[in-house]
């Protein structure tokens, strides 16, 4: 009987440590995606997209997020909101034209992300480096 509480302890035990390591891992997570990005790659189906054109995300705390591409002489912003799903997916909810985005987060730590997605015949990956 006391192996069996023992047992049964020790999963319990096992299974709030995980919860609270996955939980700590979303979190710093979200923190490290909070400030501005900046783009350095950018391929579509394996081509690289990534030239005169500079690419910013910014990712507020209280859920806000744009992106600010700048063209030669001009500049385009839209403005959305980010949740994290969980350590590896990132949504975008644009709100000019109601898309939302699904990314799956490639590797981040405090200074680099690279994310992907893929939609029918397009499979896209960025790269950034935070400001």
């Amino acid at each position: 009987m006391n192996q069996t509480l023992s047992a049964k302890s020790m999963t319990t035990t096992l299974l709030l440590a995980f919860t609270l390591l996955f939980a700590v891992s979303c979190n710093n997570s979200k923190e490290s995606l909070t400030g501005t990005w900046e783009m350095t790659e950018y391929r579509i189906n394996s081509f690289d997209e990534h030239e005169s054109v500079k690419v910013f995300w910014t990712f507020e705390k209280n859920g806000n997020f744009s992106q600010t591409i700048k063209y030669p002489g001009k500049e385009e912003q839209e403005t959305a909101t980010w949740t994290l799903v969980d350590p590896e997916t990132l949504k975008i909810s644009y709100q000019a034209n109601r898309m939302e985005v699904t990314w799956k987060i490639i590797y981040m730590d405090k200074a680099t992300l690279k994310v992907e997605h893929t939609t029918p015949g397009f499979f896209v990956e960025r790269s950034f480096k935070k400001q």
